[in-house]
């Protein structure tokens, strides 16, 4: 009778962990988090907070998704940034996504910059035609070889500080295409105020060095997704793949102070994203909303 009573709980026991498993896989999609970090500067005077998302891959997360919009909104952001992958290559129904960006601006100024998915999804003109209408403003530089250098850059004063915004969507791949990163580049970093680069790929902060095209400009604040935050997360070891980066990336997901020797480092924030990964199921890595606080140096 023991016998087949602890077998029995050892039945329950088994069922129990199993059922709490499958539990916290389901958490681990659809549980939003937040994260803040504080970036110093000698260029503000007053601060300001950016709510940061990306890589939602057109996801719902229910009620028309105003679980992502009451997140950010409970931060109370004086601007949005939006890296990228908010739709997904293989969507022909965006509506989720649309859900999420055309009620961003009415919740703070809404900037949003491209990822790979985006570009690649069927529907993209039609998602760029209407987060602009709504008000949305969509920084972009070079995009399958059209020009649209007066759109890349934004100038804005935000609580009284002066604030430049780049949004940088795919790495040169030619001379032609040098030219105008070389341009845009050393011109958005030449200017005096508080600088932000807006680019969904973090691995580019290592292109820029290894190309040796913009390690002696600078600006003060990158800001990227792409990573998902590592998809699975190890207790210890942090995420395991990336995409460009493969297994144990170097650019996961937080707050990365970039010093290559050169004399402008930079901080780099790389947000977890919302979304899934087609390939994988976030273990141990909730989808994330990221806060930057901007603050004087004093």
């Amino acid at each position: 009778m023991k016998k087949i009573l602890n077998a029995k709980n050892i039945f329950i026991f088994c069922l129990a962990l199993i059922f709490a498993l499958v539990l916290y896989l389901i958490s681990d999609q659809y549980v939003i988090t937040t994260s803040e970090y504080t970036i110093k500067s000698d260029k503000i005077t007053n601060g300001f907070k950016i709510a940061v998302i990306s890589d939602l891959h057109n996801m719902d997360f229910g009620g028309s998704n105003k679980a992502v919009l009451d997140k950010i909104s409970e931060g109370k952001p004086d601007i949005i940034a939006v890296v990228g992958d908010i739709i997904d290559e293989s969507d022909t129904d965006i509506t989720p996504a649309l859900n999420v960006m055309n009620n961003l601006p009415s919740i703070a100024p809404t900037y949003y910059v491209a990822g790979n998915h985006d570009r690649l999804c069927p529907l993209y003109e039609s998602f760029k035609q209407s987060i602009m209408a709504s008000g949305v403003s969509y920084l972009r530089t070079i995009d399958y070889g059209e020009t649209f250098i007066s759109r890349a850059e934004r100038k804005i004063i935000i609580n009284g500080d002066r604030v430049a915004l780049l949004g940088l969507h795919n790495y040169s791949t030619g001379e032609a295409e040098d030219k105008h990163y070389t341009r845009i580049m050393r011109d958005f970093c030449r200017k005096k105020c508080f600088k932000i680069l807006l680019c969904h790929y973090p691995e580019y902060t290592t292109w820029f060095f290894e190309q040796d095209k913009y390690y002696k400009y600078n600006f003060d604040l990158m800001l990227s997704g792409h990573t998902h935050g590592g998809v699975i997360n190890i207790p210890f070891i942090g995420g395991i793949i990336a995409p460009n980066q493969g297994l144990f990336p170097e650019y996961c997901k937080g707050l990365y102070y970039i010093d290559k020797g050169n004399e402008n480092p930079y901080n780099m924030i790389i947000t977890g994203g919302l979304g899934e990964d087609r390939r994988f199921m976030r273990v141990n890595n909730f989808p994330e909303i990221t806060f930057v606080n901007v603050v004087p140096d004093k």
